[in-house]
């Protein structure tokens, strides 16, 4: 697989820092993905529909909710993930 099959699309991916905290990343259907997540694109595209699969444990509460634009996915996503990094029930992600 090369970056050009997936211009123009958003494809979404996971990295991992040196602490073991995981991010969901996007190329917004331009930017840059790395090369070994080009490479495994078919465990890419399991682990983030696994990701998919968990259950919210927040809510995410829009940062500028006149802004424009469906981030409908995204609040999907910082519902489920926001949680690992702060386990407060009351917790909320702001996008």
């Amino acid at each position: 697989m090369n970056r050009s099959e997936l211009w123009g699309w958003e494809w979404d991916f996971l990295a991992v820092d040196k602490t073991g905290q995981v991010a969901v990343l996007s190329s917004a259907g331009y930017g840059p993905i790395p090369p070994a997540v080009l490479a495994g694109r078919a465990s890419v595209e399991r682990a983030m529909d696994e990701l998919a699969r968990l259950p919210a444990t927040t809510n995410a509460v829009p940062a500028n909710p006149d802004r424009d634009g469906n981030y409908s996915d995204w609040y999907d996503i910082s519902s489920i993930c926001s949680a690992s990094h702060n386990p407060s029930p009351r917790s909320r992600a702001c996008i």
